[in-house]
């Protein structure tokens, strides 16, 4: 549960920090992506 709910707070803060900062998508896009694999690796290892 707290898995997905990660997700989406992730989706959406990724959701506002680019319509804040649209001009910056292409910097935010790939760390975004980064996180988001950092994220599911973390878990893996936690998870056991």
């Amino acid at each position: 549960m707290e898995f997905i709910i990660g997700i989406l707070l992730l989706i959406v803060f990724v959701f506002l920090v680019i319509r804040m900062a649209g001009c910056f998508f292409k910097f935010i896009l790939p760390v975004a992506i980064v996180l988001v694999i950092a994220y599911f690796i973390y878990n893996a290892i936690q998870g056991g």
